[in-house]
């Protein structure tokens, strides 16, 4: 459509300057140009996407195939992430921190998981509920997904918790986007928070290495 719009005012105008055009082999070009620009116009106007069969989720490179063996992926390395957690602290999900943290922290890795596979693709899944679903049944069944809710709702009536429920959704989505960003078998801030550890996240650690250097000036 864009060569249209181009091509077409172009041959008018050099038309009008030239008073005219000519005969012979420079005439033939030009309504050649002229020609196939209205007809790029009448396609472009008649199809505004190009003609592209496909749109939204039934577009073959992002097809539910494509984004169900990344929930499996993903779902494996949070899998092992609380088994981890629960050989070696014996439980995990007790404290309603913890269903915060696990709700904001999938919903972030999710995202940028999607984003650096899938480039802009990724808005087809972020928000939604059945990926995730997916991801947690296959975690934990039926447990996973209600951690998710409970953590969910907890940051709905964050003005209502007894702890700060907004400073724990940040270190989720860090935790999350790092996570995502390392790769998928370096998955491992759930663990650390369920079991109680530092985080360390980059920003932190960048904080950190701030505050020192003006410790010693």
């Amino acid at each position: 459509m864009f060569y249209g719009l181009v091509s077409v005012p172009a041959i008018v105008v050099y038309a009008v300057v030239t008073d005219g055009i000519k005969g012979g082999r420079e005439y033939d070009i030009l309504m050649i140009i002229f020609w196939s620009g209205v007809l790029s116009f009448g396609i472009g106007f008649l199809w505004p996407d190009g003609g592209d069969k496909y749109s939204g989720n039934d577009r073959p490179d992002i097809s539910r195939e494509l984004k169900i063996k990344f929930c499996n992926e993903i779902g494996k390395s949070v899998h092992k992430q609380i088994r981890d957690t629960v050989e070696v602290k014996g439980q995990a999900f007790a404290d309603p921190r913890e269903v915060v943290f696990f709700y904001a922290y999938l919903d972030q890795l999710v995202f940028s998981y999607f984003e650096y596979h899938l480039s802009d693709t990724l808005r087809l899944i972020t928000d939604d509920y059945d990926y995730k679903k997916h991801i947690c049944d296959g975690v934990l069944p039926k447990r996973a997904w209600d951690y998710y809710t409970r953590g969910h709702g907890i940051s709905e009536l964050s003005d209502v918790a007894d702890f700060d429920v907004e400073a724990i959704l940040s270190m989720g989505r860090a935790a999350g986007w790092a996570d995502a960003n390392d790769g998928l078998h370096k998955f491992y801030r759930l663990a650390k928070f369920l079991r109680g550890e530092d985080l360390l996240l980059a920003f932190e650690l960048d904080q950190a290495i701030k505050d020192k250097t003006a410790v010693i000036d």
